[in-house]
């Protein structure tokens, strides 16, 4: 004991000596309280067999020094995979911790464990507690709610089908529970016996731009199973893109000219009001006045000396938001 509090000591300090002589901390207990991983007992509710499951935690390095992630197992290698996003943490930074639950691998209830292993600053194993129910007695028709890759703005929607083929009578879906504000969903009945429903859902017009997936629960009467898990899956484009968003020129003879063209697209018509990064090398033809939902830009680059080539332009637009976007330029100067 009083080679562990010495080494307490040293690391964190006479009020850490004190509290490992006294029985109540220890190491594990202090890595706790600095590693932090939000919601370690989490319930994914009921879903149709067949349906994988997909939940992120927030991993966060609370501790003064950097944090590195050595490995991660799961309890069912079959029903379960984990991964992060990065294995080293800097102090005060984060990180994803993806699982993934495939439930046609097991039928009925079913918890998983998954445990998160660091070996630096000290080593440590953190779990997390993941709970299920694969049911037949459900279909959805299609599995999950896709939407595929949609315009910023445009507002799109998708729909699912929830089948109930289970011996509780007077089985009824009540509500839909959606932690996402972007997300509008409305579910309609279609017939009693046997018991379907329609879930449709619509994407708000400011839905951010990226690609990301959320999880919506349907709620029943049924006490066993009160929650259906429905994944969602988008990928929003931004409101304004640049094509090649990287311009590559390859070789290029110093005082010799090149040009290449960039096609600029909105969602709905805009102008281009100023483009900046442009000089005596690098220029861009005349911007055109009107408003228009599509742009093409042509670029004459002239090299003044031998080396490489690294530009940039910012293109801004009057679009009322997402109105700029980046076009690298590359090459090299002979």
């Amino acid at each position: 004991m009083v080679r562990g509090a010495s080494w307490s000591f040293r690391q964190t300090g006479w009020l850490w000596a004190l509290a490992v002589l006294l029985g109540i901390g220890g190491p594990g207990a202090r890595l706790e309280a600095q590693f932090v991983i939000e919601e370690r007992v989490k319930d994914l509710g009921g879903a149709p067999a067949g349906t994988v499951l997909t939940q992120h935690f927030k991993v966060v390095n609370q501790h003064k020094q950097p944090l590195h992630i050595s490995g991660l197992r799961v309890s069912c290698g079959v029903c379960t995979t984990a991964t992060v996003a990065k294995y080293d943490l800097a102090p005060g930074e984060s990180t994803q911790l993806t699982v993934t639950v495939d439930t046609s691998k097991f039928s009925g209830p079913k918890t998983f464990n998954i445990y998160v292993t660091i070996d630096r600053p000290v080593h440590e194993e953190v779990r997390v507690d993941i709970s299920a129910v694969s049911r037949g007695d459900l279909m959805l028709a299609p599995s999950q709610l896709t939407f595929g890759t949609v315009k910023f703005g445009t507002g799109a929607s998708a729909e699912t089908v929830i089948d109930y083929r289970g011996g509780v009578s007077g089985w009824q879906a009540t509500g839909v529970h959606c932690e996402n504000g972007y997300l509008i969903p409305k579910l309609t009945q279609v017939t009693a016996n046997p018991p379907t429903y329609k879930l449709n859902v619509k994407l708000r017009e400011d839905t951010p731009a990226g690609s990301w997936h959320a999880e919506l629960c349907v709620l029943t009467n049924d006490p066993q199973s009160p929650r259906i898990r429905v994944p969602l899956t988008v990928e929003v484009l931004p409101a304004l893109t640049a094509t090649p968003a990287t311009v590559n020129v390859g070789n290029v003879a110093a005082g010799k000219s090149v040009e290449r063209r960039i096609t600029i697209r909105g969602g709905q018509p805009f102008k281009i009001t100023k483009v900046e990064g442009s000089d005596g090398q690098m220029q861009v033809a005349d911007l055109p006045n009107e408003a228009k939902s599509v742009h093409v830009l042509k670029i004459t680059l002239t090299p003044e000396a031998v080396g490489e080539l690294h530009r940039k332009l910012k293109i801004v637009t009057d679009l009322p938001r997402d109105n700029t976007v980046i076009v690298s330029v590359l090459g090299q100067a002979n």
